[in-house]
């Protein structure tokens, strides 16, 4: 899905860059037939004149004043404003895109690391499974050395015991 946003949005990129380029020509159109029919003042003064026409700011110090340049700048007008207005359209269109790309990255990231974090957390509960098994072997183990020595010990002192009540019968235990 993000491809063909991504996708998208490069088009949309391309469009863009193709409408400010007629744009761009179509003021030059303007400027050179204002230049030409009306007189106007080095073609400085002339691009300015068609730009601030096409860009509807028209200070209106400066007018058509021959018929067919009036005519011709009514079309100029009309054309000149949907141009800007498609790529007014455009350049919104492009930020939504690059926003709605922007926020699917954002929940893959935040997806991503919510699995990585699970994951961490699962390791955690396995390791600690194994250690406490591991715990309570080493303890069954410490328990059962322990009782296998006092066994010994008992034994040993069982042995010396009966060696010393059989050796010397003087020190048996009498009430």
């Amino acid at each position: 899905i993000l491809h063909a946003d991504v996708s998208e949005a490069a088009g949309r990129s391309n469009r863009i860059k193709i409408i400010l380029v007629t744009i761009f020509l179509w003021t030059l159109l303007g400027m050179l037939v204002f230049y030409t029919d009306e007189g106007i003042d080095g073609m400085g003064n002339a691009f300015y004149f068609s730009f601030v026409s096409l860009t509807t700011i028209g200070l209106g110090d400066q007018f058509p004043t021959h018929i067919g340049t009036q005519l011709f700048f009514y079309l100029f007008a009309a054309v000149g404003l949907g141009l800007v207005v498609t790529l007014i359209s455009l350049v919104e269109m492009l930020l939504n895109d690059l926003e709605k790309a922007r926020k699917a990255a954002l929940e893959r990231a935040r997806k991503l690391a919510v699995e990585k974090a699970e994951q961490a957390r699962r390791k955690m509960m396995a390791m600690a499974s194994t250690s406490s098994s591991r715990e309570s072997e080493t303890e069954t183990g410490t328990a059962r050395a322990r009782s296998t020595a006092t066994k010994i010990t008992e034994k040993h002192a069982a042995k010396r015991f009966f060696s010393m009540v059989v050796s010397d019968p003087s020190q048996s235990v009498s009430g």
